[in-house]
Order: C-alpha cells, then sequence, then structure tokens
C-alpha cells in the first residue's frame, strides 16, 4: 500500500484511531503510516495483528499511549477460517505445510463438542511464529534465522467459540477470546483434536478494547491528513471497557501527589478510569475500600478545558 504524505501538524496530536487493518500490512507499517500521516511520532498500536489478518487494529498518539496497556487488557473477537487437512510452520496459510492428514467427516455436533475444550481458561501454547519475546528478542526473528523456539503451555481464556460454517475441509469461527490468546494455536489444536490436522486460512478481528468492525473503525486509505483530527477518540474517551471513577479537584490533587484515597461508596474492586469532570485524571487501582492512582496524566487538573475542547462529546462514539 502506498504510504500517505508526511504532513506536520500544527498543534500536538493526542488521541485513539480505530483502524481497520488491511491484508500485507504489519501493525507497524499502520503504526508508521499514521506517523506520517499526523506528524506525531510518539505513536504505537494496542495489539498486534500478524500481516495476513485485517480488522480492528487500535493506534495510540501522544498522551494515549499511556491508554495501551488497558487497551490490550481488554477482550478481542475474531472471524476466523480454519483449513482442515494441513498444518504448518506459522499456524497460518503464511508458513508451509509441515504435516498433512485425512480430514474424518465431520457433524456440527462432533465439531461443538470438540470446540466446548476451549472455551473457559485453558492451556495454550503459543504458535512458534509470533510477536512473544525470548531473552528480548522475537520468537519469529529467530525462527528466520533458522532457530528452534520452544514453548510450553501458559494459561489463557477464550469466553466462546461459535460454529457458524461447517464444510468437508473448513470451518468457519467467532471467537471472544482475553488478552493472549492465539485464535493460530486454536486452529492447531482445533485440527488435532477433530483427528487431523490445521491452521487458520483467514483472520479478521472484528472487535477490540470496546472497538466494533465498520462501526467504529476507518480505513488507512480513507485517512486523510485533513480530517484525522476529526477521526480521533479524545484521551478521555479512549478506554472504553474500564468503569469510570469521578473524584473531586481536593481528592485528584492527592492522588496525584501519591496519596491513596477512600474509593466513592459503590465502586467495584479492580482498575478503573478516573476522571476529574470531564477530564481523564489517570487509571487507578480500588482495592479494600481505597483507590491509588496507577497511571496519571501531567496536566489533567492544570488545563481541564483545553483537553475537553479537542473534540465534540460524542467523538468517541463513531468517529468512524
Amino acid at each position: 500500500m502506498k504510504m500517505p504524505p508526511r504532513r506536520r501538524p500544527a498543534v500536538h496530536v493526542d488521541g485513539l484511531l480505530a483502524i481497520d487493518k488491511p491484508a500485507g500490512m504489519t501493525s507497524f507499517d499502520v503504526v508508521r503510516a499514521i506517523r506520517r500521516l499526523s506528524g506525531q511520532r510518539r505513536a504505537g498500536h494496542a495489539g498486534t495483528l500478524d500481516p495476513d489478518a485485517t480488522g480492528v487494529l487500535l493506534v495510540c498518539l501522544g498522551e494515549a499511549t499511556k491508554c495501551v496497556p488497558y487497551l490490550m487488557s481488554s477482550q478481542k473477537r475474531y472471524e476466523a477460517e480454519v483449513v482442515l487437512g494441513s498444518e504448518t510452520t506459522t499456524d497460518d496459510a503464511e508458513g508451509e505445510i509441515t504435516r498433512r492428514a485425512a480430514i474424518p467427516q465431520l457433524s456440527r455436533e462432533s465439531v461443538e463438542r470438540a470446540l466446548g475444550a476451549f472455551v473457559g481458561t485453558i492451556s495454550q501454547v503459543p504458535p512458534a511464529v509470533s510477536a512473544l519475546k525470548t531473552d528480548g528478542v522475537p520468537d519469529h526473528e529467530r525462527v528466520r534465522k533458522g532457530e528452534i523456539v520452544e514453548r510450553s503451555g501458559r494459561a489463557v481464556v477464550c469466553h466462546a467459540i461459535t460454529l457458524l460454517d461447517l464444510a468437508a475441509d473448513r470451518l468457519r469461527l467467532d471467537v471472544l477470546c482475553g488478552p493472549g490468546f492465539y485464535v493460530r494455536s486454536l486452529a492447531r489444536d482445533l485440527g488435532r483434536a477433530l483427528g487431523s490436522v490445521a491452521h487458520v486460512g483467514s483472520l479478521r478481528r472484528t472487535a477490540a478494547g470496546g472497538y466494533a468492525i465498520d462501526d467504529d473503525t476507518v480505513r488507512l486509505e480513507d485517512l486523510g491528513a485533513a480530517d484525522l483530527r476529526s477521526r480521533l477518540v479524545p484521551v478521555a474517551r479512549a478506554v472504553r471497557t474500564l468503569p469510570v471513577v469521578q473524584v473531586d479537584e481536593t481528592m485528584a490533587r492527592r492522588l496525584r501527589d501519591g496519596l491513596d484515597q477512600a474509593a466513592p461508596p459503590g465502586v467495584a474492586e479492580g482498575i478503573a478510569a478516573l476522571h476529574f469532570g470531564d477530564v481523564l485524571l489517570g487509571f487507578g487501582v480500588i482495592s479494600t475500600g481505597r483507590v491509588k492512582l496507577r497511571r496519571g496524566f501531567g496536566e489533567a487538573i492544570e488545563k481541564p478545558a483545553e483537553i475537553e475542547g479537542d473534540a465534540p462529546a460524542d467523538a468517541g462514539q463513531g468517529a468512524a
């Protein structure tokens, strides 16, 4: 894909863009294109998509990069085509075929029974080719150098799997999962569970971090420099999946000074977005009736009007 022209913004760019990533680009390719388009060097994505995969890729700019860990920890949804009868080095169509096996006659009932074993908290071995690192080096780089990458199982969560379609040599699945779950590993392990072998033929992320494909996303080729800011979700509304806890000015200042405070009544324990009016103060941890600021935004209290005015009030509900 042709890179957008470089254009420096007149002001600092902070916010989130929900991109419908095209096939053939790495996630970092998308970030690099957004950097060129916005002129903002401080940018990153919230969750890698493989080059051949498409769909929701959340790109954070400026102060919104502080939201990345909280966006990455949210649920994701995928639509996947699983091709039966062959296994590959990458567990998807990009890799070389390493094994072939006959495909037994399958029924919807037998496939759904097998899928049931992958729902809940399970132990999953990641693909050898992945963005995971061993001794600081991404595994995909080690594999390209001819090194053998050994991975042990780790606990991941899959909330639901729906069988959308069943053909003689392939399945189409809707997968709702937590962070760290690999659909490629699911395809590999499902193929074996069905008495054959399998890999992912195509993969599309349909939702991530509370953002859905089509409803919230914009295609990279449709994102012009002139309207980039109008499509930005402001920092205060970037994280949709966390509860919002309102604090007053006194409490906000004390939290910023590193002092934990009594949590407002009725607030559940866990991570929450702490708001001072319409401004995101930061992310906090609520535990045993107390709240502590974990990650703050430096100028949130001193300049609430400036931050609030970055975008219209409904910008987080459909900028794309």
